[in-house]
């Protein structure tokens, strides 16, 4: 299960339950691509991984499920969820490692370098995710 964004809090953060496809597409659906970007920005960090928790689980049934749907439509799901999984788990593990070394640079300044070169890292990762989210968002639907 996947989660809409709610429009209530700008798309900041993630309630409700519908397909991981369904919050992507709603965070396209509006200006394309440009927009995808913008909205994934504005959703919280836990917002970001309940997203990749999501994208996980979906693709876990969606690899049961495989032998019974289109295969080529299903490959093609599977592959971009696999890639927005993947990217979505590196931003989490980038942020959990400057959160960490941020703490650090109070008794160890060598720790600044570490804070610098994650971020850095962290807003390169962070684009790759909005081109992912993209590539899952203009998947074709399959059948229900």
């Amino acid at each position: 299960c996947g989660a809409l964004l709610s429009p209530s809090q700008g798309g900041a953060r993630m309630t409700g339950h519908a397909s991981t496809l369904d919050s992507v597409r709603h965070l396209a659906e509006s200006d394309g691509e440009r927009r995808t970007a913008q909205r994934f920005d504005d959703l919280e960090p836990t917002a970001q991984h309940t997203l990749r928790k999501h994208a996980k689980r979906q693709r876990y049934a969606l690899e049961f499920f495989a032998p019974l749907l289109p295969a080529k439509r299903t490959a093609r799901h599977l592959k971009a969820l696999s890639a927005a999984q993947q990217v979505l788990g590196e931003i989490n593990d980038l942020r959990i490692a400057r959160d960490r070394y941020q703490a650090l640079v109070a008794t160890d300044p060598a720790a600044w370098f570490a804070v610098g070169w994650l971020t850095a890292r962290l807003a390169e990762t962070h684009e790759r995710a909005r081109g992912e989210l993209g590539r899952l968002a203009a998947v074709e639907k399959l059948p229900r």
